[in-house]
């Protein structure tokens, strides 16, 4: 039943809660491999094993990922790290939690699990995203459920109003769960009035690999091959830089689109393309250049020629000037409308 689901939805990464294994038992599907978290400490006369976490990978995803378990040291608590091949420090995190029901027979210190739980994602590299997911037992009526001023939703049509001590302590962020269970593959009839939290829940995000057979050719380059990129030289400045009429009006466009925006991650991110586009745009147009391969460096260089040009964005940001160089870091919608205006 399980692995037919997994093959039917195409599943790169599923977590799973109440794994019930006991010592080194694993989930075995075909295609993927496992990483699990079974639970330590279990009754001498305990037939099988209770709680439990785990992920499911799908196998192409470790083509392009080392992954690796980096914490399990809490019951019910299992980090994974997504760790690019060709680029170590970009990575993600995923997280499976499984909290035991609060007085239950297996329930735990709620603020314990909850410290440790902060704790791990306080370690997490800044700028590495991560993925919490699993079943918290957790209830929160009709308290809000997203942090009102900055996060903008839709008012939710609260169905279940039961909340429990969890839900007031984790006053957390939760899955809009009821739209989605009409498409998850639970079994038989449920209560409207009480939304089932044993659901497959899918959703999808984006991350970027480079291209394999890039990686391939820059592994197989020899000292006779030769590999072009473009130098800009930025101590030669013009007194005209991004003063022209035309790239003036991109920018303060830029602005009003983002004063307009919705305030979120990914407008901030589409205005950061266009705004490397306006640069690079300009420093083809105003700024000295010249081509460069690697045989005009000694081969004690060369290493820093294959770093650089793995993709054209980091060649352009590893020559345009200070300014802009703190835009890669940028986090905050003001500070980025700010900057624009500087420029």
């Amino acid at each position: 039943m399980l692995a037919s689901r997994i093959h039917k939805s195409n599943l790169h990464i599923l977590g799973l809660a109440e794994t019930h294994l006991v010592d080194q038992s694993v989930v075995d599907i075909e295609g993927y491999t496992w990483f699990g978290h079974n639970r330590k400490h279990i009754h001498v006369r305990a037939r099988t094993g209770s709680r439990g976490v785990g992920v499911l990978v799908r196998n192409d995803v470790l083509v392009n990922y080392n992954v690796d378990k980096v914490s399990d040291s809490v019951d019910g608590i299992l980090w994974i790290r997504f760790s690019k091949k060709n680029n170590p420090d970009s990575s993600f995190y995923t997280c499976v939690v499984y909290l035991p029901p609060e007085n239950s027979a297996r329930s735990v210190n709620i603020y314990e699990f909850l410290d440790s739980l902060s704790s791990d994602i306080y370690t997490i590299p800044n700028g590495s995203p991560f993925y919490l997911f699993g079943d918290w037992n957790s209830r929160v009526s009709d308290m809000p459920d997203f942090i009102e001023g900055i996060d903008i939703l839709p008012e939710r049509n609260v169905v279940d109003f039961t909340n429990n001590s969890y839900g007031d302590i984790f006053y957390f962020e939760v899955i809009r769960a009821q739209s989605l269970v009409n498409s998850t593959f639970t079994t038989g009839e449920y209560d409207p009035k009480h939304i089932p939290d044993h659901s497959l829940i899918c959703w999808t995000f984006n991350t970027l690999v480079y291209d394999d057979q890039i990686m391939v050719r820059h592994a197989q380059s020899t000292d006779n091959e030769t590999t072009e990129h473009v130098k800009f030289d930025t101590r030669n400045v013009p007194n005209d830089w991004l003063t022209d009429v035309e790239v003036v009006s991109k920018l303060n466009q830029l602005i009003l689109d983002l004063e307009h925006s919705e305030n979120n991650q990914l407008e901030i991110d589409n205005k950061y393309d266009e705004l490397v586009n306006v640069i690079q745009d300009e420093m083809n147009s105003k700024l000295d250049k010249r081509k460069r391969t690697s045989s005009d460096v000694n081969p004690e260089q060369k290493y820093m020629i294959d770093e650089v040009v793995q993709t054209p964005e980091e060649d352009i940001f590893a020559s345009i000037p200070d300014v802009i160089e703190s835009l890669r870091s940028m986090k905050r919608l003001e500070d980025f409308k700010s900057t624009l205006i500087l420029l």
